[in-house]
């Protein structure tokens, strides 16, 4: 879970409490299209002594598999299960609602990612794996 929350917004509150509470996303050994996955969820208190001063929740749902493909980057070329899913994020009184595709390579991980604003279609950005060791 820790993937889909932006560390640098915690750099933010280095000198405050922070409580982390997150499940396993897990990603099995044997996955084939149609499969669904479980669901996921992380929440972020960030307090002080006397205040809350942030409360943050992702939520990860409706993770399916959609298939196997051959996915090349900078890093190379893998193997990857294609796998797409719903992000619910709520940052105080701010929501955001994103469609996500991932292709997941096993012994790599995430190789390539592509969000999407949930509600209109629009295309928000994406990540690629460029250096493998």
């Amino acid at each position: 879970m820790n993937l889909f929350f932006d560390q640098k917004r915690l750099e933010a509150y280095k000198d405050m409490d922070i409580q982390v509470d997150a499940e396993y996303l897990e990603f099995p050994s044997n996955m084939k299209k149609g499969d669904e996955l479980k669901d996921g969820i992380m929440t972020v208190t960030v307090s002080t002594s006397v205040m809350t001063i942030a409360n943050i929740k992702v939520e990860i749902s409706e993770r399916l598999v959609d298939g196997i493909e051959k996915i090349t980057t900078p890093a190379g070329t893998f193997t990857c299960t294609k796998i797409s899913y719903n992000v619910f994020t709520k940052v105080g009184f701010v929501k955001v609602s994103t469609n996500v595709t991932e292709w997941y390579a096993k012994g790599v991980g995430i190789v390539k990612s592509e969000s999407y604003n949930k509600k209109n279609g629009k295309y928000l950005g994406k990540s690629v794996l460029t250096k493998f060791n």
